[in-house]
């Protein structure tokens, strides 16, 4: 059992450790502690093997695991004890700061285990009373007689009533100072009798063996430092609550590698640390001790655990699991309407029936819990409505509170729970959602912008005959996505209905869900407007504060059309003019008639009757040919028919619907002719033919080409000297002229020539590929010879120039003519002169 226990208490430690951590959402009063522990190592805690000395040192390690960071704890023994080479007294007790300093008290070893001085509880008392924070006197020993001053209390063994006088009267003044707990060990231990109506905690028992010894410091572990302790079937942990904390205490031979897992494999929260406690092996130099090696136990903690299915994994044997836990819940209390909407942060309140909610909320999941592990509950609630308290309670998981307000009221409050071993939180109502100064009941403003109206209708397009018989629309409105039907409708609803046509007016019937629409005419509908228009509606809505808001303009379109149609008629004529006796040889006229672009039906041809005028023309009435779907009539020969042009029109009408006259017409010109029509086309055909053979006359005789230019830059050399001038050339009316630039210095220069030529080529050649051939060569100037294409033109007997074949000189574009001869400076010295030119023809 003793294991079981020591397991117990090893847990517990990191529970409370774990209370230490700064910003957890539960909060637990935890003041710091001094704890001071009275430890018996007298000789009767020793002697013939006895192992308590072991068990109360583990059971002091367990002491000291257990405090949070920013507790301490002394041990005052009763006979000097060394600890790493230094020696404690209880004037000079063993400090331990803390929880990471617990395992120094395995280092305990007593030199000379002696008796039971009282002197060690007064100096703890007194060491004790001068310290802060809250404070724990513990006296763990299995005496039966004290000493003080080196001399027993009571003088017989077995005579016991001296020293629990002195402890009475001892631990009952002592009890005003602070916190008292007195643990006898074994049958012959005395019991002091504390009755001290002081308010401070005390606790005395009586163990009749180390076991129970152990057994009993569950309870004082719980009494000092409070424990929540979770059920656990085996390995298993099943937790519907989020936790902040979780403590797993493992108490067995070789345990180690302890962790909590989820079903994954994967770390249960964040590993916050893991310890170890275990026997000491140090007893007292005069009677030695036998160590008690089955105290083991090892502990692991773990944050931000989330609600779910773990499994305890470790190695070694385990004769003892304990699995302890903080959860990690919120303090909330908010506001529903009577609609069931939560009013959250800044949301606004209107008169009406709420429901006053509160609980403690899994800070991971945001929902109010009703899990067991929250232990019991009792909330205390204080809500202020126009400065006025009022308050209610419950030890309920979640509570409610129905609260009526109205306009104008203001509403504010805190709100504090208790729940599990001495957790507490208290909030004002602004800590936990709530707006500073609390919520105010507002006017509710009708807001225009949840005011929706729904049409519905069959029609988009009508047409004027049976526009009021068709046009029908059904009115709907809502208001923040609620349909307002029968009474509310009544009341609360006006109706604007109207239309952008002059000539139309909405009429309408309220129902039980909506409006009743139709569009009638306001006068005659053949003086309304046609096309695109709309049915427009709003509404205003009043609600139970007596405001008003007005929707905006819904409107829905329409298209008002005409049922009327179009005619056309149309004169189709086989010939547009012939002889009087060529008439009775036409086709007959046809007068073809659409209605919308449609051919007419043999019903509809039925109502329509043609009206013609041929101007004189004899002719026959017309009539309908379904085949043709047209009218026909045919033009007679008739001696008073008069030779000219003659107009011949047709005229159709039909109602529409709206008894409206439609009327349609055509008109063509035919001419009786004197001849026949063949004598004409055949004078005509004449003169197109004559047209004809002038144009190919000219088109197929020969040209010039429409001009000769310089194709580059004349070359003229005077004496065997280049001159840059360029010469002209020209053609014109069959002489092609070559006439040297003039050069000052060589004022009677003339080295040109002129060249008469034919035509070559037919009109229908391109100017630039036209040639002429040479007639006839005259230089002018005094020149040798003329060289064209490379045919030389030398001056003959007769005074020609002429070439020395009959083959005849082509000129054609690019073509180069040279001219050799001489010529005379301004001194009067005769020099050869050469002028090369080709030609360009465009």
């Amino acid at each position: 059992m003793y294991k079981k226990i020591s397991a117990l208490f090893l847990s517990l430690v990191i529970l409370i450790v774990g209370l230490s951590v700064p910003a957890l959402a539960a909060e637990k009063t935890v003041a710091s502690k001094t704890i001071g522990i009275v430890f018996d190592n007298s000789g009767s805690m020793y002697l013939d093997g006895k192992m308590d000395w072991c068990r109360a040192t583990y059971a002091t390690e367990i002491f000291a695991s257990m405090m949070n960071d920013g507790d301490t704890m002394y041990v005052y023994p009763m006979h000097n004890i060394d600890v790493e080479g230094q020696t404690f007294t209880k004037e000079n007790p063993l400090k331990i700061s803390g929880p990471l300093d617990s395992r120094v008290v395995e280092e305990m070893f007593t030199p000379d285990a002696q008796g039971t001085p009282i002197e060690t509880v007064d100096c703890a008392y007194n060491d004790l009373k001068g310290k802060d924070g809250e404070k724990w006197l513990i006296v763990l020993t299995d005496g039966d007689r004290f000493s003080e001053n080196m001399q027993w209390l009571d003088e017989y063994e077995g005579d016991t009533a001296n020293t629990k006088n002195e402890l009475t009267k001892r631990l009952n003044e002592y009890r005003k100072d602070m916190n008292i707990i007195y643990l006898g060990v074994g049958e012959q231990a005395v019991l002091p009798d504390i009755t001290s109506t002081d308010t401070n905690k005390f606790y005395v028992e009586k163990a009749s063996d180390s076991n129970e010894i152990l057994n009993k410091l569950s309870s004082l572990n719980g009494l000092i430092f409070g424990r929540d302790a979770m059920n656990v079937s085996g390995d298993n942990i099943s937790t519907d609550l989020s936790l902040s904390k979780l403590i797993v205490v493992i108490q067995g031979e070789n345990i180690s590698d302890v962790e909590v897992v989820d079903e994954n494999g994967s770390s249960a929260g964040t590993k916050l640390r893991d310890s170890v406690a275990t026997y000491s092996t140090k007893g007292s130099g005069n009677w030695g001790g036998s160590p008690d090696t089955s105290l083991q136990s090892m502990m692991v903690t773990y944050t931000d655990v989330p609600a779910g299915e773990y499994r305890i994994s470790y190695t070694g044997t385990a004769t003892k699991t304990d699995v302890y836990y903080e959860p990690d819940v919120s303090l909330r209390a908010s506001l529903k309407d009577e609609d069931g909407n939560i009013i959250l942060g800044n949301s606004k309140l209107y008169a009406g029936d709420y429901d006053l909610g509160f609980g403690l909320v899994d800070n991971k999941t945001e929902e109010l819990s009703k899990s067991d592990l929250l232990g019991d509950t009792n909330y205390k609630v204080t809500y202020i409505i126009n400065g006025e308290e009022f308050e209610t309670s419950t030890n309920e998981k979640i509570g409610f509170e129905k609260i009526p307000l109205k306009a104008g009221d203001s509403i504010d409050g805190k709100i504090a729970v208790d729940y599990l071993s001495g957790y507490h939180q208290e909030k004002r109502f602004d800590e936990i959602g709530w707006p500073v100064g609390g919520y105010v009941v507002e006017t509710r403003i009708v807001d225009s912008s949840s005011m929706t109206q729904i049409i519905s209708y069959e029609n988009e397009s009508y047409m004027l005959n049976d526009f009021e018989d068709n046009a029908g629309y059904f009115m709907e409105v809502e208001y923040d996505g609620e349909k307002i039907t029968g009474d509310e409708l009544a009341e609360r609803v006006t109706p604007y209905i109207s239309c952008d046509n002059e000539n139309i007016e909405p009429q309408y019937v309220m129902t039980e869900n909506g409006y009743d629409i139709r569009l009638l005419f306001v006068g005659d509908a053949l003086d309304t407007e046609l096309g695109e228009f709309n049915l427009i509606t709003s509404f205003d809505y009043t609600n139970d504060d007596g405001q008003t808001g007005t929707s905006s303009e819904k409107k829905t379109p329409f298209n008002l059309g005409d049922s009327t149609f179009e005619l056309e008629t149309k004169i189709i004529m086989d010939k547009k003019s012939a002889s009087d006796s060529e008439l009775a040889k036409l086709d007959p006229v046809l007068i073809q008639v659409t209605k919308n672009g449609e051919p007419l039906t043999a019903e509809e041809a039925e109502l329509i009757t043609p009206e013609i005028d041929t101007e004189g023309i004899a002719h026959t009435n017309p009539v309908w040919n379904e085949d043709k779907e047209a009218f026909e009539f045919s033009l007679l020969s008739d001696d008073e028919n008069e030779i000219g042009k003659h107009n011949i029109s047709a005229k159709t009408n039909a109602y529409d619907d709206m008894g409206r006259l439609i009327e349609s017409g055509d008109e063509e010109k035919f001419e009786i002719n004197k001849f026949p029509w063949w004598f004409r086309w055949a004078i005509i055909g004449l003169i197109l033919l004559l047209i004809l053979i002038a144009l190919a006359a000219w088109f197929f005789s020969k040209a010039f080409p429409k001009s000769v230019n310089r194709l580059d830059d004349t070359y003229l050399a005077l004496g065997g000297k280049q001159i840059t001038n360029n010469a002209k050339v020209s053609l014109d009316k069959g002489v092609l002229n070559i006439r040297n630039p003039k050069v000052p210095s060589y004022p009677t220069i003339n080295c040109s020539a002129r060249i008469t030529v034919k035509k070559v080529d037919r009109r229908y050649k391109p100017s630039s590929k036209r040639r002429l051939e040479v007639i006839d060569v005259r230089p002018i100037g005094d020149v040798e010879s003329v060289v064209i294409n490379g045919a030389a033109y030398t001056k003959g007997t007769s005074g020609k120039y002429e070439k020395g074949n009959s083959k005849p000189t082509i000129i054609k574009d690019k073509a180069k003519i040279v001219i050799n001869g001489t010529c005379t400076n301004n001194l009067g010295k005769k020099k050869v002169a050469v002028l090369s030119q080709r030609l360009r023809f465009r």
